[in-house]
């Protein structure tokens, strides 16, 4: 996760409260991770501030991506090629005879496949002093809603009191 706890934080009408990068471990051959700690983008989760309701209370989206790869340490490693040689020849007092030969061995690269899966969207409804939990462990505490502002902190832990009973959507795999 690429946020720090902190705040108190402001944002607008559409503006985005958080964005949360999913990585996973690049793969190597044997399906274990990376031994350089190469990662490869999964996906995305932002949260977004879409205005306040009537009652108060903001209206948030969640947009969540999820990108499958089939990117693994094979796809990502740069080729390589060796080769071998070899010469013979005979001589004699009439004259020689040379030949020799080359071959070139190599592994290139393979490829890599990326697809975006479809945006899952979420509207959720969070008031002045409600927690929302977070995939990272951190929650979001709503400070205050004002009109076309929300003010926000995000802090590390668990959520107190998640707001309305929502529960985030099931991490696709």
């Amino acid at each position: 996760m690429q946020f720090k706890p902190g705040g108190p934080f402001g944002v607008g009408i559409g503006g985005e409260l958080i964005v949360i990068k999913k990585q996973r471990p690049l793969p190597n051959v044997f399906g274990s991770a990376d031994i350089f700690g190469r990662k490869v983008d999964t996906g995305s989760i932002v949260l977004q501030f879409m205005g306040a309701q009537p009652d108060g209370k903001a209206k948030i989206r969640r947009t969540d991506i999820d990108i499958t790869s089939t990117a693994s340490t094979m796809s990502r490693s740069p080729g390589f090629a060796t080769g071998s040689s070899s010469a013979d020849g005979s001589f004699n007092r009439n004259g020689g005879q040379f030949s020799g030969n080359s071959q070139q061995f190599g592994m290139s690269p393979t490829g890599e496949t990326n697809m975006m899966l479809p945006p899952r969207l979420t509207d959720f409804a969070i008031g002045p002093g409600e927690t929302y939990p977070l995939p990272s462990g951190h929650y979001i505490l709503v400070q205050g809603v004002a009109g076309q502002q929300l003010g926000y902190f995000i802090k590390a832990g668990k959520a107190g009191k998640a707001s309305g009973g929502y529960l985030p959507p099931p991490e696709r795999n």
